[in-house]
């Protein structure tokens, strides 16, 4: 359904159905890899990172476009879908590539053409450049597996990472390494993403209502 671009056109969307138990409550929660549209139906995306401005002022000229991820740590690759066809503007200009996503007709057209993990794997990229294969999170530890090393930050947001985020729970020993040199660049090492809205688990109570039993009985009309 979500997966489907003419679908998600249409409107057409999932919805995941509330905790069942307080043990899966207390587990729920959300990541904030969806802000890059993850979901039960999109599992993943392909991101190349860091960020590279000179594949963002390309747009869509070389087959793919190249969006801007909130969030500063690298791009997300995208197959240049024919349905960009139904745009009236140029998809090939400059500004293709930092269309918001999201946002109105234009960015759900953009939003098709995903690549597959195998796709990624395959993706070539430049050189200090990397392709990954970001897997939607579930829960707080897989959320917390991507890091990298910010160097810009406002508020509790990284607005600039330098070098490849990594999975540091698949390749420990690359992030120990990368951090040791995040620090000796006066970087800050950070979670890519981060976990909240925790559920709570609230039993339901009968409450007193403010009604009364009446028994119906005449009266005067004119009173």
């Amino acid at each position: 359904c979500e997966a489907d671009p003419l679908a998600d056109l249409l409107g057409c969307s999932l919805a995941t159905r509330p905790c069942q138990t307080s043990g899966e409550c207390s587990s729920s929660g959300r990541c904030s890899d969806a802000d890059m549209g993850l979901s039960a139906a999109i599992g993943g995306s392909c991101v190349v990172t860091p960020l590279d401005e000179e594949l963002l002022r390309q747009g869509c000229n070389s087959g793919r476009c190249y969006l801007r991820l909130d969030g500063a740590f690298g791009m997300e690759v995208r197959n240049r879908h024919g349905m960009l066809d139904l745009l009236d503007e140029d998809v090939d200009t400059p500004s293709a590539g930092s269309y918001p996503l999201g946002e109105g007709l234009e960015a759900r057209l953009r939003s098709a053409g995903r690549l597959n993990e195998t796709e990624c794997g395959a993706l070539p990229t430049r050189p200090g450049h990397q392709a990954v294969w970001i897997a939607q999170a579930t829960t707080a530890h897989s959320c917390s597996r991507w890091w990298g090393c910010c160097h810009a930050e406002v508020g509790d947001r990284c607005q600039f990472f330098s070098g490849p985020i990594v999975d540091q729970q698949r390749d420990p020993e690359e992030a120990a390494r990368r951090r040791e040199d995040c620090h000796s660049c006066s970087g800050r090492w950070v979670s890519v993403f981060r976990w909240g809205d925790n559920g709570v688990w609230r039993k339901g109570r009968m409450r007193a209502m403010p009604r009364q039993w009446r028994l119906r009985e005449w009266g005067s009309v004119n009173a």
